[in-house]
């Protein structure tokens, strides 16, 4: 169901972005070849509304599904698939496996820099149907990394109920699914999908 929630997300992303132009590489690769400065601003403003709508929707889902576990899972679990998959209520203060337990200011600093970094080359991707997918997992970063911080400052914990018992897995949330489907895919993509030329946008000492 929460697969199905963050798919419905997307889809409403790709949505909100469709019609934007293709960039070709080459010269043009962080400039429209085709079009006028106001289309241009118009799509580009259009992109950040959908990936703010994006981060937005999956934090909600991310909230509202630890606020159920909160309510029902309390000093309870609930069995799905027997010796497979469990929901079981986990107050967190650490990370996995309860790594750095206790050092709430660092987290919340590490999701902040998180957030900022992002943003920043969010704004900066051009407004292209390339790019999209590193846009999706930018969102899918954020959304995860502010999901928890939201836990961290109003709790001093991360509420986390997903269990895989068959393998022993760390308890984890939707904030955690985020993060992990979008840092996956993000390396995947920047490794075998992008050319070199197409991610000189993140490289400090590019050429102008």
């Amino acid at each position: 169901m929460m697969m199905s929630l963050i798919q419905n997300c997307m889809t409403l992303f790709l949505l909100l972005q469709k019609d934007e132009p293709e960039y070709k590489t080459g010269l043009c690769i962080h400039k429209p070849c085709t079009g006028d400065a106001y289309t241009m601003n118009h799509l580009n403003h259009k992109s950040n509304a959908a990936g703010i709508l994006g981060v937005a929707v999956l934090i909600f889902i991310d909230q509202y599904t630890k606020h159920l576990a909160s309510v029902y899972l309390m000093n309870k679990n609930f069995v799905l698939i027997r010796y497979v998959f469990e929901l079981e209520y986990l107050e967190n203060t650490g990370a996995a496996w309860g790594i750095l337990a206790g050092r709430h200011i660092f987290f919340v600093i590490v999701a902040c820099a998180i957030t900022v970094l992002l943003s920043f080359y969010y704004i900066l991707l051009p407004a292209a149907r390339r790019f999209r997918p590193l846009k999706i997992f930018f969102v899918l970063i954020t959304a995860g990394a502010l999901g928890n911080m939201i836990d961290r400052i109003a709790h001093g914990y991360v509420i986390d109920f997903f269990y895989f018992s068959l393998i022993n897995f760390p308890i984890f949330n939707v904030a955690d699914i985020c993060v992990s489907i979008g840092a996956v895919l993000l390396v995947l993509f920047v490794l075998f999908y992008y050319k070199d030329n197409e991610l000189d946008i993140f490289r400090l000492n590019r050429k102008k």
